[in-house]
């Protein structure tokens, strides 16, 4: 095994069939921020939906592999919000919560969460994605019953 102290570069890269090739490259990002990233189920670039297939690490870099994603294509658009996560119903794509925070281990504790409580509300995480387009995360949930 090799040392991960001194990898602070992502890069994502697309699986297409047998070929593989490179979409997106961070050259510095934080732990926090790339374990953050890591966890994400998808990722969002240029408006199109790509799916989180797996991660590793190689000799000087982590790596995303994504396919392209059955899931619709969002509008390409960029947002004025602070970075955070947008919480989001499942069914409907709306709104329930915004949670605000530059703090990137703050951001992946609540990405971790299989359970919130907004509003007296409890909901139960789907999915997560990271909005590269709109450079916030978003949480897919859905009311929690018992």
């Amino acid at each position: 095994m090799f040392n991960t102290d001194n990898i602070f570069v992502l890069e994502y890269r697309l699986v297409d069939g047998d070929l593989t090739r490179p979409i997106y490259h961070f050259p510095f990002l934080s732990k926090v921020q790339i374990f953050t990233r890591r966890y994400c189920d998808y990722f969002i670039l240029n408006g199109f939906v790509y799916e989180n297939r797996g991660s590793y690490i190689e000799e000087d870099r982590y790596v995303i592999e994504v396919i392209e994603s059955d899931l619709e294509n969002t509008p390409f658009y960029t947002s004025n919000r602070p970075l955070g996560i947008e919480i989001r119903d499942v069914d409907t794509f709306e709104e329930i919560h915004f949670y605000g925070s530059g703090d990137e281990s703050d951001l992946l504790s609540w990405l971790q969460s299989t359970y919130l409580t907004i509003d007296h509300q409890v909901y139960e995480q789907i999915s997560n994605e990271v909005d590269q387009d709109r450079d916030t995360y978003v949480m897919y949930v859905k009311p929690y019953i018992e």
